[in-house]
């Protein structure tokens, strides 16, 4: 009968073992839960973040464009830019008016220069008759002298 303190002793054991056992596992299932747990809550955190990144991203490029100073001094020089080329755009038209005029002013002496011209050219062209004329009775004298 000495070895019935042993058995008990033993399987008392064998059942803390077991006992242990369950709870490292369920403390091993907790553990995997709560890490899953974790992962899910960072992924959540990272998908929530993406947004923010690109604000940073933006706020970078914004960062690059000039500052107001920088602005208004451009908007002055533009400004300025746009006056010279309106004075320019003004004097053009002034000197196109002008040219507009001179056409108009001289349409009729160049038409009168015209006439003039055919009528010189209508003499020119007698004159050359003429010519034709006097060649002909040149040639005629030749023939009476001889």
């Amino acid at each position: 009968m000495d070895e019935g303190p042993a058995v008990n002793e033993n399987n008392h054991s064998t059942m803390s073992f077991d006992r242990m056992r369950t709870m490292l596992t369920r403390a091993a299932e907790i553990r995997e839960s709560e890490q899953q747990q974790i992962f899910d809550a960072l992924d959540e955190i990272h998908a929530r973040l993406q947004p923010v990144e690109s604000l940073g991203a933006v706020r970078k490029r914004l960062s690059e464009l000039p500052d107001r100073t920088e602005v208004s001094v451009l908007a002055e020089r533009l400004d300025e830019a746009l006056a010279k080329l309106e004075a320019q755009d003004t004097a053009i038209t002034a000197l196109s008016r002008s040219v507009d005029g001179m056409v108009d002013k001289l349409a009729k002496p160049f038409a009168q220069l015209d006439g003039l011209l055919d009528g010189v050219s209508g003499r020119f062209e007698g004159v050359a008759g003429r010519m034709d004329g006097l060649e002909d009775k040149l040639a005629n004298i030749h023939k009476r002298i001889d």
